[in-house]
Order: C-alpha cells, then structure tokens, then sequence
C-alpha cells in the first residue's frame, strides 16, 4: 500500500523540465505585473501635471460635392469681369453702408481681415466677383465655402445680423473666434488681429 502510494506522488510530484517551466512562467507572471504597475504609475503621474480637455467635434464636410445641374437653372454661368458689370464701391460708401447697418465698426474690422474690404488679390471674394456677386467678409452661411451674395448691402446687413444674434449670449471676443474659428473660444489670434487694427 505504501507502494502505491510513493509511486502516485512521484506521477504527481512535477519533473526537474516542468519545475523550470513552472518557474520561468511565474517569473514572466511577476514582470508582467510589475510593468503594468509601472505603466500605471507613470500615466497616473502623467495626468498629474497634464489636464485633458475633451472639446465637442467639429462636423466635418467633404471637401467636394459633385452634382449634376443644368447652367441655366443653377444661376451660374459663365465668370465675367465684374469691374465690366457691377460698380465698384468706395470705401466711404462701404463704410456708409456698415454703419447704417449698425455695428459699423465690427463689420468694418471684419471685413479688412477678410479680405482687405475687397483689395486683396486672392481669395473668396475674388471667387465670389467672378460670379457678379460678392462676400468681402468670409460669411460661409450654413458652412457652405461656396457661399456668395447678390449685393454688398445684403452682406452688410447678414454679418451684421449674424454678429448681433452672437452678441446677445457671448462676448466680443467669443464671437469673433466662433465667426473665424467655428468654435466659442475666450481669445484667439483673429480677435487679437481685429483690436490691433
């Protein structure tokens, strides 16, 4: 009986090759333990000194949109010159204009660094002249980068609009980073440009 009893233990009794295994897996087990602690003490004291701020998305859109249209339904034909057509405004005129509109003098600023009230030699009011229309201020309503009006006064009176609307639960200051920025921000370089003008 003692016999059988010394010869089940050695069955069980694990081998020297199996103690190694044994071992070499339960070392493994601690390191792996032990750089996992690690890990997590220095992303604990990472966070310590960093903060994160998790802002809302922007919506993206993309960047084209083919479809097909016929030129006489879409109102768009082929670019002229718009010096030939349409009668240049004066900056007294545009400032006349503004100023009427009420927030004259942010629609003003606004426009100069948009597109140097129209002197600039690029950009989307040159796009937008090429069509007989006109966004000297950067206005893309409903994110539509395509965006062009029929006059300089419907301009006016839309940015100012716009700029009112924002004015009534934000500052300034906010409402020029959201008008340049597409978020509310509390200061950004085109609110610090519009001051120094």
């Amino acid at each position: 009986m003692w016999i059988k009893i010394q010869e089940k233990l050695k069955s069980i009794v694990p081998t020297r090759k199996q103690r190694l295994l044994i071992g070499a897996n339960a070392t493994m087990l601690v390191v792996v333990i032990i750089l996992a602690s690690t890990n997590l003490w220095a992303l604990c004291m990472w966070a310590k000194w960093h903060s994160v701020n998790i802002q809302t998305p922007v919506v993206l859109q993309p960047p084209i949109t083919i479809t097909t249209s016929n030129a006489e339904t879409s109102g768009l034909l082929e670019p002229v010159a718009y010096a030939q057509t349409t009668k240049q405004l004066t900056d007294e005129e545009k400032t006349a204009m503004a100023n009427k509109a009420g927030m004259g003098w942010v629609v003003t600023r606004v426009g100069a660094l948009e597109s140097g009230n129209g002197k600039v030699a690029s950009g989307h009011h040159k796009f937008c002249e090429d069509y007989e229309k006109t966004n000297e201020f950067g206005y893309f309503k409903g994110g539509d980068r395509g965006f062009c009006f029929d006059s300089f006064e419907e301009s006016v009176t839309e940015v100012t609009s716009w700029f009112e609307n924002q004015l009534q639960s934000k500052t300034l200051n906010q409402a020029l980073c959201l008008y340049n920025t597409g978020r509310v921000l509390a200061d950004c370089q085109y609110a610090r440009n519009f001051y120094a003008l």
